[in-house]
């Protein structure tokens, strides 16, 4: 029986609305308070999550994976200072990975007897690949300034038209080819096809926003509920957010600071926006793959 996510829709359909009568303004103001509210929130647990797959309660490990987890956020922070074009490429590629990887694990993906690679490995890759590569072919003007910044050699419309196509055609070829996302397939030609209208008439902090938050990090928050407390329900969530709540006060703080020195339409915000977010997703990309291998 095909499935189709409703809600996805729905709230494809709102991101639309918001896309066509709203300035870019009000866009990036939106895509934003996305990121730094459920983008932040559902990274902010990853301590709590460390703490459920090792089976460790003591304080002082507590404190040890509190200490390695910021070390490599200074980390990530300080490889884009010294190596900004390695910094970016990994940031995209993890990217990818993770995206596809929580978008499909989310859904329930098997895989197939000896064809892991193309039952489940496949399908998280390409549909990383086609998130960014819709995202970076409507906002290419944005990206480039972005690229420019980090010493990389501007993309074309012709070379992501062309990726376009491909990746299109592979991605739904190795839907096709497993039964655990067979079902899936017009979902994801029609949840594709909204998300080419979105980023077609949005900016790109708002294209990458909308995905984020919705088709990421919300996904993301069902998987770690269930995995920390056993069940989503109120109360979980609850005790969730209460435990996240001093890192998304700690991301108002870091957008005070931001905004207050860089003007939002700035050349220089987006790249240092992007370069926070990347260094908080090197440690949260593996601490969510230790989770999914724990839950198997």
């Amino acid at each position: 029986m095909l499935k189709i996510n409703y809600f996805g829709v729905l709230i494809s359909l709102l991101s639309i609305s918001v896309c066509l009568y709203f300035t870019d303004f009000i866009g990036n103001i939106i895509g934003l308070a996305l990121i730094l509210s459920v983008g932040i929130i559902h990274g902010a647990n990853d301590l709590l999550i460390i703490k459920n797959v090792s089976g460790k309660t003591s304080k002082k490990s507590y404190i040890k994976s509190f200490i390695l987890y910021i070390f490599v956020v200074f980390l990530g922070i300080a490889l884009f200072y010294t190596f900004p074009k390695l910094a970016i490429y990994l940031f995209v590629l993890i990217s990818i990975f993770h995206f596809g990887e929580q978008y499909w694990e989310s859904k329930g993906i098997t895989k197939v007897q000896n064809q892991w690679f193309i039952s489940v490995f496949t399908p998280y890759i390409l549909h990383g690949l086609l998130v960014f590569n819709l995202i970076f072919l409507n906002n290419l003007m944005d990206v480039n300034i972005i690229l420019e910044k980090f010493t990389i050699n501007e993309l074309s419309d012709n070379i992501l038209n062309t990726s376009l196509f491909l990746i299109s055609f592979l991605y739904l070829f190795s839907i096709l080819w497993n039964s655990s996302t067979r079902i899936h397939f017009i979902n994801e030609i029609l949840f594709f096809g909204l998300f080419y209208i979105i980023t077609k008439n949005s900016t790109l902090l708002f294209s990458f926003a909308f995905y984020f938050a919705f088709f990421h990090s919300i996904l993301s928050m069902n998987d770690q509920i269930k995995f920390v407390y056993g069940k989503v329900n109120y109360s979980n969530v609850k005790k969730y957010i209460l435990f996240a709540s001093p890192y998304f006060i700690l991301a108002l703080i870091f957008l005070y600071i931001l905004y207050s020195n860089f003007n939002i339409y700035s050349d220089q915000f987006l790249p240092l926006f992007f370069s926070f977010l990347a260094a908080i997703t090197f440690p949260h990309v593996f601490v969510i793959e230790k989770m999914y291998n724990k839950m198997k």
